[in-house]
């Protein structure tokens, strides 16, 4: 059988990856493998573009003709086109995508990979398995669906070894978010009961600050030290990164593996596969602390837990006869896929275990991406916006009109849960778009097979105030993903739009300036009876908030007390150096920067600031942020006609003060500007495409993928700009494609 291997290749080289241990390397030592190759379309990516990539995939695919193509799934924003995917099927190739972190309520590109696929592998998720093998039926191409938790555990290398535990306990993965407070909770409080903890491997640390790049972690190690880590602990914890997400982690079964006793999160998902009597489960850091300390002191309970896992295991888990009959099943049929190792009988349980009606009704709906036009967007389930002039809605886009703002929780549940939101909501759960005023969103995905917005997820989330929050979150996240249009809870973020006022005249901007400011007094008292410690985000952004008359009386709602909400604020940083001490007693921050261009053109652009004057504030913020662990630097850029030369050179900038960055097309304003509706403005297309592409790999070669995704967005916007024209847009559209 010959396979070619689509692989990844994230933050290290791809056979060091986890997909290369945890899916390639089971694949090959199965047996059923004669010949294969690796593309590894990644790297391809970040060094050719997003054309050339598939180009080439699509090119390596007919020179080897492969009897089954195996993709291993990657970030959102970096995978492959639906429609090469379908040339593929449509050759006679068998794809089996393998999608390593699902949501329980699925998301579009998931929906998306399903339909694009003959077959799915779900890695981490009971409910995405049960969902997706619920949807086969009637689906041009999906033939079935695979559970591979425990069968991605390569035991010629992680087994079970004899030598002493000398770690008293561990945890091994990523140091991110709700995993990175409980190892600091665990290190403090285990530290003075003269415990050590063991922190080791993951490719990601949050806690540590490097300007412009992701947030690598020193604490990588080989996957040989990884089975020696895992054979030297007593106790293995697995937990969850992003809180309310819950997955099966495929360390739970590397711990059993190993002979490990696993210590996890307490997890829905993970009790439908494990037997209960194999893994220990701990509700906080304060539970997790407690189990840990018992079973330290109780050796003999610990080992029994331990050795009743991995025996487990090992009669359950057969990585070769499981993919030596997946890939038969997929490629010849003479066998049947395996089956997971819960008991999924028939379907009749399916309608109560499946717990997302919004995303069935979308994905039911006769491949939705392949009909038109769909949309899902979670924001009115978790986020208000709030304009001075009474208005409210979910986003910039979308605004009712409304009576004066806010003060109490009652009039706040007035406009959350009015005739018009529930409306909205109802729409959206029917998979509609709404109308025109969508058509802005940049998170809109531009392509040339579908045209959808990629928002349909579990609630995202950006703060973590302990198990109180925990468990408002997870009640808003269930209202979302039953599909709920009257909701029980407040919004999770509330945005205020300050004002109109602005101290720049920037050449695309549409604000009709009025001068209205939002009343302050009417916020302060609503934010008290709410309370920061039930917000995951409180926002404000203009106009230039800070020029607001009240920007001192807000700064200093969030510097009494943010209770760990983020605070996000959306500023052009020309005024930032008049608060910086207020900034500066907040703890959890969000500045956004609106810069565009760099030099000359950022100040004609934005006419009225003063490029030094920028720099001046983005280095003296960058310094004081290095005593600030919690707080983040975004640049937003609008990409038009004379900003075009300086995209590279925007990189650099936000590379240098440790921001992240987000390219747009512009989308008002001056229509001498505007090389979206106005593509002939582009004196140079060759230079034009040259520099996205100079500015992208760039990107790409600082780990910067939110700066390289929306270039590449850019791009194809603009092409499709010019595929728009028709026979007038012919030559340009050579230039391009040249």
């Amino acid at each position: 059988m010959k396979v070619l291997f689509l692989a990844p290749e994230q933050y290290v080289p791809f056979d060091q990856e986890p997909s290369y241990y945890e899916l390639e390397l089971p694949i090959l030592n199965c047996g059923a493998v004669t010949e294969h190759r690796d593309f590894v379309y990644q790297r391809v990516l970040a060094r050719d573009g997003r054309r050339a990539m598939q180009q080439q995939l699509l090119e390596e695919v007919a020179r080897f003709e492969p009897d089954l193509v195996v993709y291993s799934t990657t970030w959102e924003g970096q995978l492959i086109d639906a429609a090469v995917m379908r040339q593929m099927m449509d050759a006679g190739h068998v794809v089996y995508t393998h999608l390593w972190d699902s949501w329980t309520a699925p998301r579009p590109h998931e929906l998306e990979l399903f339909l694009c696929s003959n077959y799915l592998g779900v890695a981490d998720s009971v409910s995405t398995y049960r969902f997706y093998r619920s949807m086969l039926g009637g689906q041009r191409h999906a033939r079935g669906v695979l559970f591979t938790p425990g069968h991605n555990v390569f035991t010629d290398l992680i087994n079970h070894r004899d030598q002493p535990r000398d770690q008293p306990v561990t945890v091994l993965g990523s140091n991110e978010l709700a995993r990175a407070e409980l190892v600091q909770f665990l290190r403090l409080r285990l530290g003075a009961l003269g415990v050590p903890l063991n922190k080791a491997g993951g490719l990601i640390d949050s806690t540590r600050r490097r300007p412009g790049a992701a947030h690598l972690s020193d604490d990588w190690v080989t996957w040989e030290s990884y089975a020696e880590i895992i054979n030297r602990s007593r106790i293995c914890i697995s937990s969850q990164t992003h809180p309310g997400r819950y997955q099966i982690k495929g360390k739970v079964f590397d711990y059993m593996a190993g002979g490990a006793m696993v210590l996890s999160d307490d997890n829905a998902e993970l009790r439908q596969v494990v037997p209960d009597d194999c893994v220990v489960y701990f509700e906080d850091p304060v539970d997790c602390l407690e189990k840990v300390v018992h079973y330290l002191a109780h050796e003999e309970q610990r080992a029994a837990i331990a050795a009743r896992g991995h025996r487990w295991f090992c009669e359950t888990f057969d990585y070769k006869a499981f993919w030596r009959r997946s890939l038969n099943a997929m490629v010849t049929g003479d066998e049947a896929l395996p089956s997971p190792p819960f008991d999924h009988g028939e379907d009749a349980p399916l309608a109560q275990e499946l717990k997302a009606p919004e995303a069935r009704a979308l994905a039911r709906s006769s491949a939705p991406w392949e009909r038109g036009r769909r949309v899902f967007c979670a924001l009115p389930w978790y986020k208000l916006e709030l304009q001075p002039t009474g208005s409210y809605g979910p986003c910039c886009h979308i605004h009712f009109k409304g009576p004066a703002t806010p003060s109490t929780t009652e009039e706040l549940d007035g406009l959350w849960n009015s005739e018009q939101m529930m409306a909205l909501r109802q729409r959206l759960l029917r998979g509609q778009v709404c109308g025109e005023l969508c058509e802005g969103c940049p998170d809109r995905l531009y392509d040339t097979d579908h045209d959808i917005f990629g928002m349909g997820r579990h609630l995202p989330r950006y703060s973590s105030h302990g198990a109180a929050f925990d468990r408002r979150w997870r009640e808003a996240d269930d209202a979302y993903r039953r599909g709920r249009v009257r909701l029980d809870h407040l919004p999770l973020e509330l945005y205020l739009f300050t004002s109109e006022r602005c101290n720049l005249r920037c050449v695309m901007c549409p604000q009709d300036r009025r001068l209205q400011d939002l009343d302050t007094a009417r916020v302060r008292a609503l934010v008290k009876q709410i309370g920061f410690e039930n917000l995951d985000r409180f926002g404000w952004v203009g106009g230039e908030p800070f020029l607001t008359r009240d920007a001192l009386d807000l700064l200093s709602l969030c510097a009494e007390d943010s209770g760990g909400a983020c605070v996000y604020i959306t500023t052009n940083g020309t005024m930032a150096h008049r608060h910086i001490d207020s900034l500066e007693r907040i703890d959890n921050l969000l500045l956004s920067f609106s810069i565009d261009g760099v030099g000359q053109t950022y100040e004609r652009v934005r006419a009225g600031a003063r490029w030094d004057r920028l720099r001046e504030n983005l280095s003296l913020l960058a310094e004081r942020r290095a005593h600030h662990p919690g707080w983040r630097f975004n640049i937003a850029s609008v990409v038009m006609r004379s900003t075009l030369p300086t995209l590279p050179d925007m990189v650099e900038l936000a590379h240098d003060v440790g921001a992240s960055l987000y390219f747009a097309p512009i989308g008002g304003g001056d229509e001498r500007e505007d090389i979206f509706h106005n593509p002939w403005l582009v004196d140079d297309v060759p230079e034009l495409v040259r520099t996205i592409q100079r500015a992208r790999r760039r990107a790409a070669s600082l780990g910067m993928a939110k700066a390289s995704d929306s270039l590449d967005k850019v791009s194809l916007r603009f092409e499709q700009s010019v595929a728009s024209l028709g026979g007038a847009g012919a030559p340009l559209l050579e230039e391009i494609r040249a």
